[in-house]
């Protein structure tokens, strides 16, 4: 391991006794160039080479193993002394020291005044004014969705950092992690240690920290850690988006830190936050001076970075879909989104540059919906509409979509008034929908024939996509896809569409009857539908159906039957043997119950194991 121990006495005398091996270097961290005595590429690479392999940040956000880190400045009248920061940032340390030993105080005092930093950085006014900006914006952006941690300077502050959050938070919100020492010289750590032993019923602290650890993972409370030391390398909890920064830290300390965030949750998380109280990041370049830049592109990103990428990605879907319309009503707009899902429906380019752009640009909006001009929220607005209408009435919801409520807050107070109007006009559900409903839709005068049919075609879309399984759905397939085919390209007036469409739904209604009462269940009422479409007599195709499931079911209500090969076999063989049989009784030609064997065997595959 490239660790800094490689460059000790120890190592080196490793080395000389293995003088014919080779050595090669594994680090997790970009590696330091300023000290060339401590230098991995002095150290282990051949001369003109490098890497013999690696792996940066930005590969890693591409393979979508982490997410991009942002950060932005807390309150600036709560920043460090820039004289102290310098101060700090020039020294050999990569983080404030907690305990100075007695032997090596005196050269730590010519390099840091650590007296100065913990007078600015343990003040309990200070202490509580930011306690009280974190709050604000823990209930504004994370509370429900994710959850935080709290990076203090000292052991001491961790403490007044809980007492001064327990004022503006409900207690259990927030947990102290850090190390106890057996005998505490501070007065507030101790009196914290007894209160701590006592709340969990331990005797060893370390028990209690690991208990709070666990729950901060499992549990909804803790949602804040409060920590100094503890948890700032090797913590892995996806749920961690935000971190409070109040500790000066740089180069690989720094580094290993701001990583604790980056970690992707269900598919909802696009950016770890860091909110810099210190004002590490106002010195960037001197804050990572010891590593190539090379190394460090895609480390983090200015919230303003950030609200340029979204900006460029708004102007992008704009582009694609139109700006939003003036209207005086909200029906009038409801018309004009219902008209852009059309468009989207109807090209499936269109269609997956519009989701894939919009699932980025609604991640990033719940970071910067603060810094938006109001016309950048409109249009947000708008696309949002369409993108709901979208799958209120084409698509299946995706799994972000069934979060989306909890994690993109932001998105859904944006969304505009005219969903009321979707719920009364535009949701035509194929599942919810009964005959009466459909028979009073196509009556309506108030709406044109070219939305009746769009109404019609769009919801032909969402039962294809949704119930692509069902028997009634899959026995209709071929008039589906040729109902699409003329509406994307345009092949017909839209009242031959909306006649179409209509007689397509009536069918649907006539078949779920059917089904209904014939009793079928659903493998059943597939067999008997597809053999009445190859012209078997209703007598016939109830009869062979009956027979058919009689041999079969056993076989087809093992789940994951089409992935067993004698199971498959089984089935198959049955069908061909049974429809070869019958198709002589009715004159049907050889070709042709070949053909009806593929295609039975074929639809009980795709037919849901629900349906059996």
């Amino acid at each position: 391991e490239a660790h800094r121990t490689q460059y000790g006495v120890l190592a080196e005398q490793m080395m000389r006794v293995l003088g014919n091996a080779n050595f090669f270097a594994f680090t997790g961290t970009p590696v330091p160039r300023s000290d060339w005595l401590r230098n991995t590429f002095a150290k282990f690479s051949p001369r003109g080479e490098r890497y013999l392999d690696k792996y940066f940040i930005l590969d890693s956000i591409s393979d979508g193993y982490t997410v991009r880190i942002a950060y932005q400045p807390g309150p600036f009248s709560y920043k460090l002394d820039r004289g102290l920061l310098e101060e700090f940032l020039d020294s050999e340390f990569d983080e404030l020291p907690e305990e100075i030993r007695v032997r090596v105080e005196e050269r730590v005092g010519r390099e840091l005044d650590i007296k100065r930093f913990k007078v600015f950085l343990e003040d309990p006014g200070r202490i509580d004014r930011i306690a009280e900006y974190i709050a604000g914006h823990f209930r504004e952006n994370v509370d429900g969705k994710f959850k935080a941690m709290v990076v203090a300077a000292s052991r001491k502050a961790c403490v007044l950092y809980k007492r001064a959050l327990d004022k503006y938070l409900p207690s259990d919100y927030s947990e102290v992690v850090m190390t106890f020492q057996a005998q505490e010289r501070s007065g507030v750590i101790d009196e914290y240690k007894r209160e701590l032993l006592e709340r969990y019923k331990v005797n060893d602290p370390k028990l209690a920290v690991e208990k709070i650890v666990e729950k901060f993972r499992s549990s909804s409370d803790p949602r804040i850690l409060i920590v100094t030391d503890m948890l700032l390398t090797g913590f892995d909890a996806p749920i961690l988006q935000t971190m409070y920064l109040d500790k000066p830290l740089k180069g690989h300390r720094l580094l290993q830190a701001i990583a604790r965030v980056n970690r992707p949750y269900k598919g909802v998380k696009e950016y770890g936050l860091v909110v810099d109280f210190i004002g590490i990041f106002d010195e960037l370049e001197k804050a990572f001076a010891m590593y190539e830049k090379e190394d460090l592109k895609g480390v983090v990103y200015d919230v303003e970075d950030i609200l340029r990428r979204f900006r460029e990605t708004l102007k992008e879907l704009i582009d694609l879909m139109g700006s939003r319309p003036r209207v005086e009503s909200q029906e009038e707009l409801f018309r004009s989104v219902r008209l852009k899902v059309e468009e989207i429906a109807r090209d499936k380019r269109v269609e997956e540059e519009f989701l894939k752009k919009y699932h980025v640009l609604r991640k990033i909006y719940e970071i910067i919906s603060p810094k938006l001009e109001p016309e950048e929220r409109d249009e947000y607005k708008w696309l949002s509409d369409i993108y709901v209408f979208y799958t209120k009435s084409v698509s299946e919801e995706t799994p972000e979509d069934q979060l989306a409520r909890r994690y993109f807050k932001k998105t859904v107070e944006a969304i505009s008034q005219s969903l009321k109007v979707i719920e009364k006009e535009g949701e035509f559900n194929p599942f919810m929908i009964d005959k009466r409903f459909f028979e009073e839709f196509i009556k309506r005068k108030d709406i044109s024939v070219e939305e009746k049919a769009s109404t019609l075609i769009l919801q032909t879309v969402k039962a294809r996509r949704y119930v692509r399984n069902d028997p009634v759905y899959i026995s209709v397939a071929d008039k589906i896809e040729s109902l699409l085919e003329s509406w994307r390209k345009k092949l017909k007036t839209s009242e031959e569409l909306y006649e179409e469409a209509k007689r397509l739904w009536e069918e649907i209604y006539e078949l779920r009857n059917e089904k209904a009462a014939l009793k079928f269940g659903g493998t059943e009422f597939l067999v008997y539908r597809t053999l009445m479409d190859r012209g078997f007599s209703k007598k016939d195709a109830i009869k062979i159906t009956h027979k058919l499931m009689k041999m079969i079911h056993d076989k087809i209500s093992v789940t994951g039957w089409k992935y067993n090969p004698k199971l498959k076999h089984d089935v198959e063989g049955i069908v061909a043997i049974t429809i070869l049989r019958e198709a002589r009784k009715a004159n049907l030609e050889t070709t042709e119950a070949k053909k009806l064997i593929e295609l039975i065997v074929k639809r009980l595959e795709n037919v849901e194991q629900s349906e059996q």
